[in-house]
């Protein structure tokens, strides 16, 4: 009977150490997403390159990433520049219509710039929270695990045990 009960022990283990590390691969692999994701965006632009080699799982937060990020970023450089030209001093009255333009657009530009890395910030905060928050259940997922296989050795050598004393003893004892 002792064998049967560890037997059976031994494969419910065996079944939640084959969860535990398919979960750990989930999270790995999700980490490896995150990460790639990471990278794509950290200049604060994502090309259309980017967008073709995210993983699938990311491609529709990338997508909107993009959208989202870029008519922010105008509004809010649009939102800027037209403080700064309303502000005495702050934008230079160049004489030669077509250098001024040049210089507005430059600011622009630049004004764009800033938001997007803004935004890119933002984004990479969020995804180090996620990052910290998968490799911390990746730590409790790996502890879990270490149990179990300390449990499951102790398991095989009671089942050993087990076997050695219901085993027929014959012999001559002489």
């Amino acid at each position: 009977m002792g064998l049967l009960i560890f037997a059976y022990r031994k494969q419910d283990i065996i079944r939640r150490k084959s969860d535990l590390e398919f979960k750990l691969l989930q999270l790995s692999e999700k980490l490896r997403n995150l990460q790639s994701y990471s990278s794509s965006i950290a200049d604060g632009s994502v090309s259309m390159n980017d967008l073709m080699t995210v993983p699938p799982s990311l491609f529709g937060r990338m997508s909107s990433f993009m959208m989202y990020s870029d008519q922010a970023s105008r509004a809010g450089a649009q939102q800027k520049f037209q403080l700064m030209s309303m502000m005495p001093g702050a934008m230079p009255q160049i004489q030669d219509a077509k250098m001024q333009q040049q210089y507005q657009q430059l600011m622009f530009k630049n004004l764009y710039d800033q938001e997007r890395e803004r935004f890119a910030k933002i984004e990479e905060k969020m995804l180090n929270d996620q990052e910290k928050k998968i490799q911390s259940d990746s730590d409790r997922l790996q502890t879990q695990l270490k149990m179990l296989e300390a449990e499951l050795a102790e398991v095989t050598k009671g089942e050993d045990e087990a076997v050695k004393s219901s085993a027929p003893k014959f012999g001559l004892n002489g």
